[in-house]
């Protein structure tokens, strides 16, 4: 009888630290799946057009991205969203960039990109997307601090070589 009751306490103590931990990471998880498919599909919209305008830029965080993050906070979301394109010696450069939200800024046109091994082919161009927001948890108890999370994409553009940018 003794034994159940001390193992009862013990128990007690230790699982609403336990459901809190999980609960916490559980939510991370899911922000960072939401920013991984915004990213994603951010790169994917742009790559399907011939052209794009800032104010469409614009539009696409505020509205769609907006959308896909939901139910969690976009005031610190930011997405930048760049065309490069590497010439016939290899080298990847900022055709455009743009961001959007947040404090990042866009990539300086004519700046040099690395990309990802596989991604930087003579003579073409792809549509880069990084995003990162602010992460922080509901009760704030096993998590310390807000974390910054970031997801980057990169698509190729589907019709023609590349995607221009209209004033």
């Amino acid at each position: 009888r003794g034994h159940a009751l001390l193992e009862a306490a013990l128990l007690f103590t230790f699982l609403p630290f336990l459901f809190l931990g999980v609960s916490e990471f559980s939510e991370a998880d899911m922000v960072l799946r939401r920013l991984d498919e915004a990213t994603g599909k951010s790169a994917d919209l742009i790559a399907r057009v011939d052209s794009v305008s800032p104010g469409e830029l614009d539009a696409l965080k505020d509205n769609v991205i907006n959308e896909l993050m939901r139910p969690f906070p976009t005031a610190a979301f930011n997405v930048t969203l760049t065309s490069v394109v590497t010439d016939r010696d290899g080298r990847s450069t900022v055709a455009w960039s743009h961001s959007r939200g947040g404090s990042s800024a866009a990539r300086a046109v004519g700046s040099a990109v690395v990309l990802p091994a596989g991604l930087a082919e003579p003579s073409t161009s792809v549509i880069m997307a990084e995003s990162a927001t602010r992460f922080a948890s509901t009760f704030g108890t096993m998590i310390v601090g807000p974390r910054t999370m970031t997801g980057a994409s990169y698509s190729a553009p589907r019709r023609g070589g590349q995607v221009a940018m209209r004033p």
